[in-house]
C-alpha cells in the first residue's frame, strides 16, 4: 500500500485557522450589533414622525380633540407601526409629541435636533 505524504492540512493549521476566524468574529459582532441599534434607532423616529403627522392631519379634518386613539389616526397611517426593539408609542394628546417607551428621543443625546 502506498502512502501519500504531504497532502491535507496539520491540526495545527486547522487551529490557527480556527482562531483567526474566531477573532475576525469577535471584532465584526460589536459593530453589527451597533448597526442594528442604529437601524432599529432610525426606524422607529420614522414611525414616530408618520405617527406626528397622521395625528396633524387629523387634528386639522376633525377639530381639535384632547386626546386621539389609534382608530382615529390608522386612516392616515398605511399601515399600523411598530417599534422594531419592543418600545411602545406614546403621547397621544394632540399638543404633546409622540415618543417610544424604548428610544425616549427626549433624554438622548443621541437624537439631537429630532423633533417629530
Amino acid at each position: 500500500m502506498k502512502k501519500c505524504a504531504g497532502t491535507g492540512f496539520t491540526m495545527i493549521e486547522i487551529m490557527i485557522v480556527v482562531s483567526v476566524i474566531g477573532m475576525l468574529a469577535a471584532i465584526a459582532t460589536p459593530y453589527y450589533l451597533k448597526a442594528r441599534e442604529r437601524s432599529h434607532r432610525t426606524s422607529c423616529m420614522r414611525n414616530m414622525q408618520k405617527i406626528q403627522q397622521a395625528k396633524e392631519l387629523y387634528a386639522i379634518n376633525a377639530g381639535s380633540k384632547a386626546n386621539v386613539t389609534w382608530s382615529d389616526i390608522l386612516p392616515y397611517l398605511r399601515n399600523l407601526p411598530s417599534c422594531h426593539s419592543g418600545g411602545e408609542y406614546k403621547g397621544w394628546e394632540l399638543e404633546v409629541s409622540v415618543y417610544c417607551t424604548h428610544h425616549d428621543w427626549r433624554n438622548n443625546p443621541d437624537y439631537e435636533g429630532f423633533e417629530p
